[in-house]
């Protein structure tokens, strides 16, 4: 949160009344100590039963580990617990407050919820509250153990993400534009890959990765030739096409599994209607891609999906890997590039979004406060993909000889 000067509006627990609202001038004090904050859109009167039924908990919480620690225990997970009676607490209600909090964490869509705040750390620790529960005993019983486990480190950290777009609305990216993608965020790729009853297609990508617009691009055109086989059939958009930047979102293990190796960018997953998984680990030629999309993508039951896969691999078996690579490119480029035959069909396409993607993925994506040196930043993507393919090219040309 943005510094200001120091305030003691903030609220210690002391109060029989609800949290204060928050105000710009809290900012110092909330960014440098450990923090209550209380989202939620709700009436006063109401808002006070929660806050009192938050301060209850503590109460418990601080009791039990102050008789543990004069009983010598081991004061490790006490310390965080014996911290919540002097911690600032404070309310999130308004629609600008909100938003602000929202901007502040890059954690966006759980209101109304609980937050324990460590932005000095930049990071949160969230609690989904139930509407219909705020206040009762049942939900007091759900703060404790949620405070308890974060002291006891079983509770992770809230995943941290972009501002959903409006309309999920994938903004034009390196000079291009999407006709059928969505862009999937942290707060909103679980609902995303469930809006269709086939699932979806995502296209996991980063924006230090040279080669990520122009499969973007590519694989933004396979799906609209497996859509318009399926509307040809009768069958409007059964699965959604997600973009998802990397650098920018968090996201849970199921959808972004940790490995002890780097990640490779960009990468291919498709979702089945019951959300399980899989990765495209094939040759990025049109025919090989509808299929997979077609296989895990349409829904199970779908009358028709044997004849869209049928009549979708018709199309996608004329298109050259010379034409799929230039619908990849940006229209300013294609202007420029000469056109080539790629080798062995198009593998150099495959292999120059390996390579460009070797040394500058990371195993995680960055914190929302870092930015990337200027010699990462992702300049002419075109050219760069371009001059991949002709290096390619040219290695195979020094070893398979005219």
């Amino acid at each position: 949160m943005t510094s200001a000067a120091a305030s003691h509006e903030v609220s210690d627990a002391r109060s029989d009344d609800a949290w204060p609202e928050f105000t710009q001038s809290m900012c110092e004090e909330l960014n440098g100590k450990r923090c209550l904050a209380l989202a939620a859109a709700t009436a006063p009167a109401k808002l006070a039963a929660v806050c009192r039924c938050i301060d209850d908990a503590c109460a418990r919480l601080v009791a039990a580990s102050s008789a543990g620690a004069k009983e010598e225990k081991p004061l490790k997970p006490n310390d965080l617990l014996l911290s919540l009676q002097r911690a600032p607490r404070v309310c999130f209600t308004t629609e600008a407050g909100i938003a602000k909090l929202q901007k502040c964490t890059a954690v966006y869509g759980r209101t109304p919820s609980l937050l324990l705040l460590e932005m000095y750390d930049d990071r949160a620790f969230v609690l989904d509250l139930n509407p219909g529960l705020l206040g009762n005993s049942e939900q007091a019983a759900a703060v404790e153990a949620f405070l308890r486990g974060v002291a006891e480190g079983s509770v992770a950290k809230a995943l941290q993400g972009a501002a959903p777009p409006d309309d999920d609305r994938l903004e034009p990216t390196h000079g291009i534009t999407l006709s059928h993608g969505l862009c999937a965020v942290t707060s909103t790729f679980r609902r995303l890959k469930r809006k269709e009853a086939g699932g979806a297609v995502c296209v996991f990508w980063s924006s230090r990765c040279a080669v990520c617009p122009a499969v973007l691009m590519m694989m933004d055109h396979l799906v609209g030739v497996v859509w318009k086989a399926s509307e040809a059939c009768g069958v409007a958009r059964p699965f959604s096409y997600l973009a998802c930047n990397i650098d920018d979102n968090d996201l849970p293990a199921e959808d972004w599994p940790e490995t002890p190796h780097q990640q490779t960018v960009p990468t291919t997953a498709a979702y089945d209607g019951n959300g399980e998984r899989f990765v495209y680990t094939g040759k990025r030629s049109a025919a090989p891609i509808v299929r997979f999309i077609c296989a895990h993508c349409l829904p199970r039951d779908l009358p028709t999906a044997a004849r869209i896969t049928s009549d979708a691999l018709a199309i996608a078996e004329k298109l050259t890997d010379e034409e799929l690579w230039e619908i990849g490119l940006p229209p300013a480029a294609n202007k420029d590039v000469e056109k080539k035959s790629p080798p062995h069909g198009g593998g150099n396409a495959h292999e120059a979004s390996v390579e460009s993607s070797r040394g500058a993925r990371r195993k995680r994506p960055l914190g929302c406060s870092e930015t990337l040196p200027d010699d990462e930043l992702p300049q002419r993507a075109a050219e760069q993909l371009e001059t991949q393919k002709r290096r390619v090219e040219k290695e195979h040309e020094e070893v398979m000889g005219p």
